[in-house]
């Protein structure tokens, strides 16, 4: 039963046809050690009532969990976390896609560090990816955060704001959102931006640290993120490159839509156009070159060479593919 001398918790979890994979993150939010949390389910109108009779029945056993449909148009992921966000009512939110899960402690460390320290906005700790049933990958911070200056408190670690977003912009996906904790407070200033379909969550953590807000992370694991065929965003390299096509195109959208956006001082909108410039040049030509199609790869390494005409590397990559013939 919820105890209502801590602070309540919304998790939000947006799901769209996939109920074989939903049960996991219900679990693992259903575990959770802290004791006083709702659980949003947000159905972004699944093809049929799987989901929902899934939450459902949750809801009769647990009076935590509340299913969501969006019964206007298919938003996306951006729009089911903003429309879960409308609907909870808890201090805190926290965000968990339906294919992931937490380990039980996630809540509960997280909470009581956000309560310590009542100036950090944003709390988040670190992943183990998880492929074929075993661990590929663990967020090392001493890598991830090497460039960015840390001040200790405790068991925190504080991101300073000196050159913050310069940092962020070059190393993203440092901050998950999958294993943060953030304060309602945060969402009155920022929303998802539903025009992009894959880049929702990284263009809210870039807005974040634009404006400033406090964010702070624990050196622990938090989270299971699995890399599967059928994950959504574009971090799985071996999801169809037409796929990836997409994802990384609207990566170009978001590193576009900075720059009117934001009112960015010179060096930040150096660093985007260096960042902008290996989207164009590495990740959308390149995938268009294996998918053979020379015109399109032609046009985007062109891109990347207008933003950033000096980067070494580019000429040599141009070098050896157009000019020698040489098979990359």
């Amino acid at each position: 039963m919820p105890n209502n001398h801590s602070p309540l918790v919304s998790v939000i979890i947006p799901t769209y046809n996939r109920p074989d994979l939903l049960v996991r993150s219900i679990n693992s939010v259903l575990c959770q050690t802290h004791p006083n949390l709702e659980l949003v389910v947000v159905d972004d109108r699944s093809e049929n009532d799987t989901n929902k009779n899934l939450v459902n029945d949750y809801a009769v056993r647990d009076p935590r969990v509340k299913y969501v449909r969006n019964d206007y148009h298919t938003k996306g992921i951006p729009g089911a976390r903003n429309q879960g966000v409308d609907v909870a009512i808890g201090q805190y939110i926290a965000f968990l896609d339906d294919d992931d899960e937490w380990f039980p402690i996630h809540i509960k460390e997280s909470v009581a560090e956000l309560e310590k320290h009542r100036d950090i906005d944003w709390i988040f700790s670190r992943t183990e990816e998880i492929k074929n049933d075993k661990v590929a990958y663990t967020t090392d911070f001493s890598k991830s955060f090497k460039r960015y200056k840390i001040t200790q408190r405790d068991d925190l670690f504080v991101l300073e704001h000196d050159h913050l977003f310069e940092n962020f912009i070059q190393y993203p996906r440092s901050i998950f959102l999958g294993c943060s904790l953030i304060r309602r407070t945060v969402f009155e200033k920022l929303k998802f931006d539903e025009t992009i379909k894959y880049m929702d969550d990284l263009l809210f953590k870039m807005e974040a640290v634009y404006h400033s807000l406090n964010l702070a992370y624990i050196n622990s694991v938090h989270l299971r993120y699995y890399m599967h065929d059928r994950n959504s965003s574009n971090i799985n390299p071996e999801k169809p490159a037409y796929e990836r096509i997409k994802a990384n195109e609207d990566m170009a959208r978001f590193y576009e839509r900075l720059f009117s956006k934001l009112q960015l001082k010179d060096d930040a909108l150096r660093v985007v156009k260096r960042a902008l410039a290996d989207v164009y040049f590495w990740t959308l030509g390149y995938t268009y070159l294996q998918i053979d199609n020379p015109s399109k790869a032609r046009a985007f390494l062109l891109k990347g060479f207008l933003l950033n005409p000096l980067k070494m590397k580019y000429w040599k990559t141009f070098l050896l593919r157009y000019i020698f013939r040489i098979p990359l």
